[in-house]
């Protein structure tokens, strides 16, 4: 075998890959295919010869660093994977059962993190581009280095993809850089991403008002509907821009993004088309109806003529279905608003007490109200403390004061006591009082029918508390103080 750039000459060894002139080291192939990543380069070894070929190391390891010189970092990683045994480990399974070649690379991954500190995804890269450039079936999870890489390469979507994500993360720094890459490589998508966060921030505003009108003029649509959402915000100049770019285009209701739709029925709404408005809301509704069916919901009940308050009842009632717990406490307000009858009403409660078994603070607070006071319902009080209590559980003040005997707007008449022996007494409540610094619970003993005072702590804002009995002498005193004040 001769090189035709030193012009040395060798006699070729079995099972030896002569890639690179062992003198001067120059390429000896010609490659026309595009290698961007190590995963290119592994591939295009083992296609053009087989997967033997990774066996080699410094052949590998040489191809790389003349192909991909940028690539240090892989390089390196897929020599600690040389270093630990790990390639050739690999290699050796590539006829054993799936399930165990499986087993071997995720047992590889491990080992390179244990060994040379290289991160889960970086591990996870190198050791599944290994398995899958041998043959081996592997499931990995590589896409955020692939995309990583790419962005590197310069892919405008990678990039746009990694800023995108360093602001989900809070990683202001990171967004940034990849934001404005993703700018200067001419992504019209990445310049609208960037308006926008800029519009967001109270001392940048005006600078993302203006890349957002840049965008708007070239005519991304994203930046046009974004802009129309917020014309009233927008100078005079500028909403008439905004409102003439608008005018001009001939929107598809189908080639426009739900988001897209969503703006624009904002825009309609504020210039008084409430059908155009309503008409977009319904086209994005049919598209996403988890995300859209608030704002279609809002628009009907403004405009809210006969049809429309019967939509509106569906629309609550197909996402209460899904388990959309807001729509369940909605459906249950619109079930109770349009209520004739006391089956109506039982259908209300019914679809309150699903969203406060859910969670839902006002649905607590509602059936709780309806018990208390016996609104279309049979009043019973011990059920209305329920509701307070988990309301009050969840934060609500308002359910708080219904519960706390410290509150003057507590409506509990009675209280379970936990005795000694784990038995539960319940008593009648005679009253609540403050004295001398403390504060007493004065109950009815339900087997002797006398007035019993009792130490009262209230423990947290959700109407829990303990009680003490006092001994004979501070009873008279409390007992005394109490007849005094009533």
């Amino acid at each position: 075998m001769k090189c035709n750039n030193c012009h040395n000459e060798w006699n070729e060894i079995d099972n030896k890959y002569y890639i690179f002139c062992p003198f001067c080291h120059e390429l000896l192939v010609h490659i026309s295919e595009e290698i961007n990543t190590m995963e290119d380069a592994l591939n295009y070894l083992t296609q053009k010869y087989n997967s033997e070929i990774l066996s080699d190391k410094q052949t590998v390891l040489q191809f790389i660093d003349v192909i991909l010189p940028g690539k240090k970092r892989e390089r390196n990683f897929l020599n600690m994977a040389y270093a630990d045994g790990l390639v050739s480990s690999i290699l050796a399974t590539k006829d054993d059962p799936a399930e165990k070649q499986q087993m071997f690379v995720q047992q590889a991954i491990r080992q390179l993190q244990d060994d040379f500190g290289v991160s889960e995804d970086w591990a996870n890269y190198i050791m599944s581009c290994i398995a899958s450039c041998s043959g081996i079936r592997f499931q990995s999870n590589n896409s955020s280095i692939q995309k990583r890489i790419d962005a590197e390469n310069g892919d405008c979507n990678a990039q746009l993809f990694l800023a995108l994500e360093a602001l989900d993360n809070e990683d202001l720094d990171n967004y940034t850089y990849w934001i404005r890459v993703a700018i200067e490589n001419g992504s019209e998508n990445a310049k609208f991403h960037y308006g926008k966060y800029l519009y967001q921030q109270v001392k940048r505003k005006e600078e993302g008002v203006q890349l957002l009108m840049n965008s708007s003029e070239e005519g991304n649509v994203d930046a046009i509907c974004f802009m129309a959402m917020h014309i009233s915000s927008l100078s005079v100049e500028n909403s008439k821009k905004i409102a003439n770019i608008v005018g001009k285009i001939d929107f598809s209701y189908e080639l426009l993004s739900v988001q897209q739709l969503v703006d624009l029925t904002f825009y309609y709404e504020q210039i008084h088309e409430l059908d155009k408005a309503i008409a977009l809301a319904e086209s994005a509704y049919a598209k996403e109806p988890a995300n859209v069916w608030m704002r279609y919901s809002d628009l009907l009940k403004k405009r809210s003529n006969a049809v429309d308050t019967i939509t509106v009842g569906k629309i609550y009632r197909q996402v209460a279905e899904n388990g959309n717990i807001t729509g369940v406490k909605l459906l249950a307000e619109d079930v109770e608003e349009k209520a004739s009858s006391p089956a109506d009403m039982k259908t209300a409660l019914y679809w309150y007490k699903v969203a406060a078994d859910a969670g839902n603070v006002p649905s607590q607070l509602r059936l709780a109200k309806a018990y208390e006071i016996g609104e279309r319902v049979d009043r019973d009080i011990d059920k209305a403390v329920e509701w307070y209590e988990m309301a009050a559980a969840n934060g609500s003040e308002e359910a708080y004061q219904k519960i706390s005997f410290m509150s003057p707007h507590c409506i509990r008449k009675t209280v379970a006591l936990l005795l000694e022996d784990d038995s539960v007494l319940k008593c009648d409540v005679k009253g609540f009082f403050s004295y001398q610094g403390n504060h007493y619970l004065i109950i009815i003993d339900p087997d002797t029918h006398e007035t019993v005072p009792l130490l009262y702590q209230e423990i947290g804002r959700a109407g829990d508390f303990e009680v003490n009995p006092l001994d004979e002498d501070e009873e008279k005193s409390v007992l005394k103080a109490f007849r005094r004040m009533k």
